[in-house]
This record gives structure tokens, sequence and C-alpha cells, in this order.
């Protein structure tokens, strides 16, 4: 497993469970009405509980990849904007930052959309990723790109970034502790770290965890097998491991999917 610990075979049936119903609830019931033939739907949501259901729902969502996309990035994005608005309004910004730093930022969808939600342009707004990642690009002229090692931010000055978003990306780092460190050694001094994380309590909802990944690479990159690693903690967990980094928490907000406990917790210097 990828994760911290390890289920026994009476568990499985709730990972499958929690599986199916986030694909099934959340993207195949979300595509546009019409797409999906009902008789396939009903002919999967018949199977029995388990890895083959899980498999004929993501061969399923296979046939409908483009429409997935056309609606599910676009709707992320804007999501995404809105919520780092919030979170920078709710921690005390009053003006927009200055400038922005999305670490692991994935396509840059969410990077492009987060820089117009605050007015930046491509000389302002900058996107990392690690130099590994096989992501192509959505818009380069919106924000500027470049690869790291997963670590290391030594290009960029002490103090240079008023706002550091990190969005489901620390789970995957190799140290993220040294992440950190290094975000609070680039935030300015009365900048903000927007955190947005996984809320993992048990090891079956790590186990859950890592198969979500897998099946949302399988359904959207099936050409190119996930990979990363990932360590899951709880909320607690995280907020300590940035207050031993030097970070105190001014705002935090609470995500409730169907299966998935997610948070954004926004930290400012100590």
């Amino acid at each position: 497993p990828l994760h911290r610990g390890s289920v026994a075979m009476n568990e499985e049936e709730e990972v499958w469970r929690l599986t199916y119903r986030t694909f099934k609830e959340e993207v195949l019931d979300d595509i546009e009405p019409g797409v999906v033939d009902p008789g396939e739907a009903r002919a999967v949501d018949s199977l029995p509980l388990g890895e083959e259901k899980v498999r004929a729902l993501v061969r399923l969502l296979q046939k409908h990849r483009v429409d997935i996309l056309r609606s599910f990035g676009p709707r992320f994005s804007q999501l995404a904007a809105n919520n780092i608005h919030e979170c920078w309004r709710c921690s005390g910004g009053e003006a927009p930052p200055r400038n922005y730093l999305d670490l692991g930022c994935g396509k840059g969808d969410k990077t492009s959309s987060i820089a117009q939600r605050f007015g930046l342009d491509r000389s302002q707004a900058l996107g990392y990723e690690i130099e590994c990642s096989h992501y192509e690009l959505v818009d380069r002229s919106a924000f500027s790109y470049r690869t790291f090692d997963g670590v290391s931010l030594k290009d960029l000055p002490a103090g240079s970034r008023d706002l550091v978003t990190i969005l489901m990306t620390l789970h995957h780092a190799v140290d993220p502790p040294r992440v950190l460190a290094e975000v609070k050694r680039v935030l300015s001094a009365d900048g903000r770290l927007v955190l947005k994380e996984h809320d993992c309590p048990t090891p079956v909802f790590g186990r859950y965890l890592d198969k979500y990944h897998v099946v949302f690479s399988e359904i959207l990159t099936p050409e190119t097998p996930f990979t990363m690693k990932a360590v899951y903690h709880t909320r607690q967990e995280w907020r300590d491991m940035c207050a031993s980094a030097g970070f105190r928490l001014v705002h935090g907000t609470d995500i409730k999917y169907r299966s998935m406990m997610d948070f954004f917790d926004v930290f400012a210097h100590t």
C-alpha cells in the first residue's frame, strides 16, 4: 500500500464501497444528462460490490473521459479560485496579494483561475511542479511555470511571495517538513500559506484514498499509470507539522464530500 498502515481483509469491502460511491455519485452522476447510456449505468450498478464493480465503472467512465474533463476541470478550477479568495479574505487579507506561488500546480488550470481571481498577471503568478511530472499545461500565458525537485525553492528569494497554495500536494511530498520550511522562507512577512489536504483518520480511509488516486488516474490519464507515493495524516497532524515549521493557524474551513473529508487551513508566520 502507498499509505501509512494496512487494512484487514474484512475491511476491504468498505474500501471498495467508498471508492464506488465516490466515482458513481461525484463523477458518473455529474455527467451531462443523456450522454451516458442508462442501460450501461444500470448494468454496472447491479454488479455485486467489489473490485469488478469498480473496474466496470472505470471502463464506463473512460468512454466519457472528454465529457468528464469538459465539466469537471473548469468547475473545479473556478471553485478552487473562489475558495482561495475566501481564505485570503477571512484570514485578514484586505488588499489582494502582490504575487502568488502554487506549489504542485499540476496542469495549471487552477493556478490560472486563482491568479485571475486576484487580478495577477503572468509576471506575478508562478506555478511549480516536480521535474518528473507528466502533466500537460493548460495555459502557460496566465502564469510562469518552473520545475523543481519537490523540496527546494532555492531560486526564490526570502520573503518574496505574498500567497502560497499547496492544494492536495503535500501528502505526495517526499519530505513535507522540509517543503514547509522552504515555504516559510519565501513567504512575505504578512503573507499567507493556504493548505488543502485530506483529513485521514484511519488506515481504512488511507487505503480508500490510495484507490481514489489510482482510479482517477485510470479514468483521466489511462496512458500514464499513477505511481506517486502518498502518506496521509489527520488534520491535527498537518496542523502540528505546520506549527513545527513556524506557522500559526489563522483560518480553517471544512470541506465535506459524500465520502471524503478535506479541509482548507490558512497559516501565517508565528
